[in-house]
């Protein structure tokens, strides 16, 4: 990826965050907690 594309990321990511929607690494993790009590 180059700067600019890494760099749109970012700031896109940081913008939705602000508004309140989780990233997939939140997601990600919420599931493995989900997961952990099931079993």
């Amino acid at each position: 990826m180059d700067r600019i594309e890494r760099a749109f990321d970012l700031r896109v990511a940081k913008a939705l965050n602000r508004v309140g929607i989780p990233s997939k690494h939140d997601v990600d993790t919420l599931f493995a907690w989900l997961d952990e009590l099931r079993a």
